[in-house]
């Protein structure tokens, strides 16, 4: 019976990967992008499994000593400055394979908030990319959905109710929980709404 569980977070670009990247890295018990808890931000060809996400033959070149890992990829993602739909499948197989019990957290975000932010930085909106991928995904493997907005609105207790939810360490009480969270990156995509009609129909 496999013992080693493999948390693996997949959403569409934009989506919160690198935030909640660090979070599940936090806890001792977990094998994850370290060096990211320590930055803003870091390009995803840093991720300890980037090379079995370009390849899942080179599964074996990832040692790791913990019961439990987390690693993630958005879809798509950017390889040699190109969109790239990474093998997601072939990715998760490989795992299974190799000793480990994968459980895939998809994550959400507000539609309009991504697809302002894909066409910021990506130069186009990419959401439907991801959408073709996800059945597939979830029939093959567990899944659970996760929400960019309950971490930010809820923080810890967000994170706890994960934990007991996949069965997986979250290190919710970690004081650095508060500093990756601190920065809401929605703050600026949401702007003041103007007035609008049914407004004063609140007041009776």
């Amino acid at each position: 019976m496999q013992s080693r569980k493999l948390l693996v977070l997949l959403g569409p670009q934009g989506s919160g990967n690198h935030m909640f990247s660090k979070l599940f890295a936090l806890h001792p018990d977990v094998f994850g992008w370290q060096q990211l808890t320590e930055q803003y931000w870091l390009r995803h060809e840093f991720e300890p499994f980037n090379r079995v996400w370009q390849d899942p033959a080179h599964w074996d070149s990832i040692k790791i000593d913990q019961a439990f890992a987390v690693t993630s990829c958005s879809v798509p993602c950017v390889v040699d400055r190109q969109h790239q739909v990474p093998n997601v499948s072939g990715f998760l197989a490989a795992a299974n394979a190799n000793g480990w019990q994968p459980t895939v957290a998809v994550i959400g975000r507000d539609l309009n908030i991504l697809q302002h932010q894909q066409q910021r930085v990506r130069g186009e909106v990419t959401v439907h990319r991801f959408m073709q991928q996800l059945d597939s995904i979830t029939a093959a493997w567990p899944t659970t959905f996760i929400s960019h907005e309950l971490v930010v609105l809820y923080g810890a207790r967000y994170l706890r109710e994960l934990s007991e939810r996949l069965a997986f360490p979250v290190a919710w009480d970690d004081p650095r929980v508060e500093e990756i969270l601190a920065v809401n990156a929605n703050a600026n995509y949401v702007q003041p709404a103007a007035a609008q009609p049914a407004d004063s129909l609140v007041w009776g």
